[in-house]
């Protein structure tokens, strides 16, 4: 019985999908360009917290070209929920370089 149990728990878990909650407000955050990549824009907070954004239309500066490496943006950007399998933290809606 107890095998039972355990194979019904195992089972159970690991079709389990972790979603992290998300609060629907856009957020807006001073954060350092880190660089671009594979279609993901990666940015450190004050904290060096790591936040991986992408972006679903051309951005009005183009940060692909990693140019503005370690330069200061202030990103509004709409955070989505994350599972065990996604990189983004949300969609860049807006960005400004602060001076």
């Amino acid at each position: 019985m107890k095998t039972l149990l355990s194979i019904f728990s195992i089972i159970t878990l690991s079709l389990s999908t972790a979603v992290i909650p998300v609060n629907d407000d856009p957020s807006t955050q001073q954060l350092t360009f880190d660089g671009y990549e594979g279609g993901y824009y990666f940015f450190s907070d004050e904290a060096y917290q790591a936040v991986v954004l992408e972006s679903d239309s051309e951005l009005v500066m183009d940060l692909k070209n990693n140019d503005a490496v370690g330069e200061q943006f202030e990103v509004a950007y709409e955070p989505k929920a994350q599972t065990e399998t996604s990189s983004s933290q949300g969609t860049i809606e807006s960005i400004k370089k602060i001076k």
